[in-house]
């Protein structure tokens, strides 16, 4: 999608310095230079809605992450004490009797 809009603008500001040079000559209105004018706006909103989006996403997905580290930071730190204890002693750190 980014790379629609992206191409979306590059083509409106590629129609807009072609309508202002045949303005300029005579042989374009002006009612419709304002109409390409209008639409390389909308183009313009569009992308940095898009960017906006996509920084919203980025920042959510970081969140994630970071919440997953967390936990993972505390299951290690109540985790590695046990396992240095149980590796000392040479006994299993799990013991399950079969029943």
């Amino acid at each position: 999608m980014s790379y629609l809009i992206h191409a979306l603008f590059s083509h409106a500001s590629s129609l807009r310095s072609l309508s202002l040079q045949l303005r300029d000559l005579g042989l374009l209105e002006s009612k419709t230079y304002e109409i390409v004018r209008a639409a390389l706006r909308r183009t313009l909103f569009l992308r940095r809605t898009l960017f906006d989006l996509r920084l919203l996403y980025l920042t959510q997905i970081q969140s994630s992450i970071n919440a997953s580290m967390k936990r993972m930071t505390l299951v290690g730190t109540v985790a590695l004490p046990a396992i240095l204890i149980s590796n000392i002693r040479d006994e299993p750190l799990l013991v399950a009797p079969i029943a």
